[in-house]
């Protein structure tokens, strides 16, 4: 049952904004004005942050579970973190220490950077347990499966919160503590 857990957070987390890409919802689009580094998250040593994963199925107790991450080291190109899975009274379940991370934008195999359709985001303020954050919002649908998402407007690659419901399910994912 464990491992169940652990797959269907992970899957929450990873997997579910990555299969809603497909349908972006018609919303006003944000022009970027500036550059940003979205490796800027994971270019601190210390720094830490942990999400709550709340999941509802029909004729289930909720499933509740935490993912907290801390970056351990910091060079030019790459870092190395501790990936660490709680309980819902946020008791460790399963750690990942030494995990690395490389500082590289992925390639197509003639040497470009892939091309791929950003869903139209817009700008909002997203108040969660950790704080209030400048995000980028976009909403998007796939598979009967709708998803709202706020990413960190600076940290580009940290979700602020998450939420995805469908005829089957409905997943809330939420930042609770983030510590420069």
């Amino acid at each position: 049952m464990k491992k169940v857990l652990i797959l269907l957070a992970l899957m929450m987390f990873i997997g579910m904004p990555v299969l809603a890409q497909d349908k972006p919802k018609e919303e006003p689009k944000k022009e970027a004005t500036d550059t940003v580094d979205v490796w800027a998250l994971y270019k601190k040593k210390g720094r830490t942050w942990t999400h709550k994963s709340t999941t509802k199925m029909s004729g289930m107790d909720d499933m509740i579970s935490y993912m907290k991450w801390e970056i351990t080291e910091v060079s030019d190109t790459e870092c190395k973190y501790t990936m660490s899975m709680l309980d819902k009274d946020k008791k460790e379940t399963s750690s990942q220490k030494d995990q690395v991370m490389k500082f590289a934008t992925a390639k197509s195999t003639d040497g470009k950077t892939p091309e791929t359709k950003a869903p139209e985001m817009t700008e909002e303020k997203c108040k969660v347990e950790a704080g209030e954050f400048d995000c980028m919002k976009y909403t998007m649908e796939s598979a009967g499966t709708k998803t709202t998402s706020w990413m960190h407007k600076t940290y580009t690659s940290l979700v602020v919160k998450s939420h995805s419901k469908s005829d089957a399910y409905e997943s809330v994912n939420e930042l609770v503590e983030f510590k420069e």
